[in-house]
C-alpha cells in the first residue's frame, strides 16, 4: 500500500522506483498494489503534483498503482485514457494483477459455497475470539527500548527518543 507520504521529493503513490523496483522487483509482489484512501486525489487537490486529477490517475496508473481505496480511479480513469494520458495497456496490466489475486482462492471456480473461502459467513468476520487474536499479536509486537547509558550501543545514539509502532 503506498500512501499519502512524500519521500525524495516523490509521492509515494507516483513512485516507479517504489512501487515497481523496491516492491515488485526486490521485494518480488506478485499481487496489487492499492493506495491507501484518497492518496490519488492528494496528487491534485493537496499537494500540486499533478495539474489535473487526470494526470493523477495516469501518474498513479504508469508508476505502478493498481488499486485506489478512494474513488479518483473509477471517476477519472476514463477521461485519462480518452485524453492519452495513459494507455488502456497500463489500464489493463493494473486489471490483470487484481483479477489473478481473485483467481488465487478460486474466486471463479464455479460455485463459491464448494471452496473453502466459501463457507464464511458475516459473522465469521470480526468474530469476538479473532478480535482477542488481533490485539493478542498486537501486544505481542511491542517492543520497548531501555537507555543504558553504559553499553557501547547507546553511546552511538544521537538522541534519546522512543517510537511505539
Amino acid at each position: 500500500m503506498c500512501s499519502y507520504n512524500i519521500v525524495n521529493g516523490i509521492p509515494t503513490c507516483a513512485d516507479a522506483n517504489l512501487l515497481k523496483g523496491t516492491v515488485r522487483e526486490q521485494w518480488g509482489l506478485d499481487g496489487y498494489v492499492v493506495t491507501d484512501c484518497d492518496s490519488i486525489q492528494v496528487l491534485y487537490e493537496s499537494i500540486n503534483y499533478t495539474t489535473t486529477p487526470e494526470d493523477a490517475v495516469a501518474d498513479a496508473l504508469k508508476e505502478g498503482v493498481n488499486m485506489n481505496c478512494g474513488d479518483y480511479l473509477r471517476k477519472y480513469t476514463v477521461r485519462a485514457v480518452n485524453q492519452r494520458k495513459v494507455s488502456e495497456s497500463v489500464v489493463d496490466q493494473a486489471l490483470i494483477y487484481n483479477y489473478v489475486v481473485l483467481m488465487r482462492p478460486g474466486f471463479f471456480d464455479g460455485n463459491p459455497k464448494t471452496h473453502p473461502f466459501g463457507k464464511l459467513r458475516p459473522s465469521d468476520v470480526c468474530a469476538e475470539d479473532h478480535k482477542k487474536l488481533a490485539l493478542d499479536a498486537a501486544k505481542q509486537g511491542i517492543m520497548f527500548g531501555h537507555h543504558n547509558p553504559k553499553s557501547q550501543r547507546s553511546k552511538r545514539l544521537v538522541s534519546e527518543t522512543i517510537s511505539l509502532v
